[in-house]
């Protein structure tokens, strides 16, 4: 096992006196596999990161994540088979699920050589929670104690994140939290940032301070430099204390969505951030330089974000809801590799209610959406939605939603404007965009979409959200909480402040020099890539 879960060490020790015991020649095998420590892995992007500053865009733009992830460290690594350490190497949740202990790596390092000290995190995060340093959003921050909703220090408040000691992290949240809700669901946020080079600079506006034109991180790439702003260039930070990694440099590369197959076929890409369709991945899968891994269950739910402050009446996002054929998107553009979605939850998943099913009725979306136009809805929905499967799909659903009477523009953009619009609110200018999001072993993990405390993607207001959210975190019961958070799933079918299409079982397609990389490119919608032990075989 390449990662050892806190709770598998002991597991992982018997397995190894096991092979001992056998005479296993499984080290002989390993070292007549030959690395090449000089190769360049080159990522696909179809749409560029923002910046590279850690905290100014996790309100959505997946494409800073996968950088960020890289060049900065984070306290877990969280994939959809469980969570493993990565900075700290253990922690406990209090018995009252307001507080966590983390106990850090003491080997990890800057990328100039200086320790990373549990000051460095505390540090960083209460120049996030500084409403004067101009990072874009930081309202993520608003669970730890002495915040407001903003995510800002309360005025004679400190932030609840302290460093007990050099080595030990200690997080304080306003309200009770689950243990996996917080370290797959909220810890991403936290990062070191030095305080040895960024101690001396005021706060005011430090986002654009020239540090993050070519920063120096703790993760397990160091930043190298950006080539006309369409190629980064990171190079293997050699001291990162998980390495194991057999490589030189890692290139993203933005490109065309209908590129990336090509690309992997050529051999100019070795992966992808956005997933090629899946008949693109089948028609790979007999070459013998791509390996195609299918997964087991929907691993991404694909879905219509409404602008809620945009799109105000519920029965126009019902109508949209029932208006969508989402089997004919599974079963023709998706080559039956998908199946309907009513929520970002399967519906094999134990937590979803019984009484809600997939029901496509045109003449009830026709009926709601006359009564909402009754009531002076124009019938207009302009749908932002980045190129490639999204547009295929936007495709079908503006077919099917002016068949029951709706006016739709399609607009193809690129990621990063859509997200950026959706989370202005009135201010925006589309009424919806088409979002893909990963399935996350964590049930609350898309709580931070609809919640109207932060900039979401769905520009909410309700507060009934926020207390189905803060309800399930206090309960302790198990049953009282299931009961608790189907009610909350209940309140979303009905409220409809997304529409979900469809859940995908989506092929992972990546050059088979890296050897097995599955559970990584898998888990990329978790904000989180574990590079640090990628191989390059010669």
């Amino acid at each position: 096992m390449k990662r050892l879960k806190k709770t598998f060490v002991a597991m992982a020790a018997a397995a190894a006196m096991c092979v001992s015991a056998l005479g296993t020649s499984t080290a002989a095998l390993a070292e007549s596999v030959e690395y090449d420590d000089d190769a360049t892995i080159v990522w696909g992007l179809t749409s560029s990161w923002a910046d590279l500053t850690p905290f100014s865009n996790n309100s959505g733009n997946s494409y800073s994540g996968i950088v960020i992830s890289m060049i900065y460290d984070k306290l877990v690594y969280c994939t959809k088979e469980g969570i493993y350490p990565r900075a700290a190497e253990s922690w406990e949740m209090a018995d009252d699920g307001m507080s966590m202990t983390f106990h850090l790596n003491p080997n990890s390092t800057f990328h100039d050589g200086e320790p990373v000290t549990a000051s460095d995190w505390v540090f960083a995060m209460n120049l996030l929670a500084d409403p004067n340093s101009g990072f874009a959003d930081h309202s993520a921050l608003n669970i730890y104690a002495g915040t407001n909703d903003a995510g800002d220090v309360e005025e004679g408040q400190e932030l609840g994140i302290y460093a007990v000691d050099d080595y030990t992290l200690e997080v304080n949240f306003k309200n009770p939290m689950k243990e996996d809700t917080y370290l797959i669901s909220y810890s991403w946020l936290l990062t070191p940032l030095p305080e040895h080079l960024l101690g001396d600079v005021p706060s005011e506006n430090i986002a654009s301070n020239e540090f993050f034109q070519a920063p120096v991180g703790s993760g397990p790439c160091k930043f190298n430099s950006v080539v006309a702003g369409s190629e980064l260039h990171l190079d293997r930070f050699e001291d990162y204390y998980l390495g194991e990694a057999h490589y030189s440099q890692m290139v993203l590369r933005v490109m065309s969505s209908t590129a990336l197959a090509t690309a992997l076929m050529s051999g100019e890409i070795d992966c992808q951030f956005s997933q090629i369709s899946n008949d693109e991945a089948m028609g790979l899968q007999s070459l013998d330089n791509i390996t195609v891994d299918m997964v087991e269950e929907p691993a991404t739910t694909w879905y219509l974000s409404f602008n809620n402050q945009r799109v105000t009446d519920q029965r126009v996002r019902q109508a949209v809801n029932y208006a969508i054929d989402k089997q004919l998107i599974a079963d023709q553009l998706l080559i039956g590799m998908a199946e309907p979605m009513e929520s970002f939850l399967p519906f094999s998943n134990e937590m979803m209610p019984e009484d809600i099913t997939y029901v496509h009725d045109t003449e009830l979306a026709s009926q709601l959406l006359q009564e909402a136009m009754a009531d002076g809805f124009d019938g207009h929905l302009t749908i932002a939605t980045s190129a490639g499967t999204r547009e295929r799909m936007c495709a079908i659903i503006e077919q099917n939603l002016e068949a029951v009477g709706f006016d739709v523009d399609v607009e193809v953009v690129e990621g990063t404007a859509m997200f950026a619009d959706l989370t202005k609110g009135a201010e925006g200018t589309y009424d919806a965009g088409m979002i893909g999001f990963g399935i996350s072993p964590d049930v609350c993990y898309y709580d931070g979409q609809i919640d109207p405390t932060m900039a979401t993607l769905s520009s909410v207001t309700d507060m009934t959200y926020k207390e189905y959210q803060l309800a399930y975190q206090e309960e302790s019961d198990p049953d009282a909480a299931k009961e608790i958070f189907q009610e909350y799933l209940t309140y979303i079918h009905d409220q409809a402040p997304v529409v979900f299409v469809v859940g995908t079982y989506d092929c992972t397609t990546y050059s088979s020099r890296l050897g097995d990389v599955t559970e990584d490119l898998n888990s990329i919608s978790l904000r989180d890539i574990g590079v640090w032990d990628w191989k390059v075989t010669k």
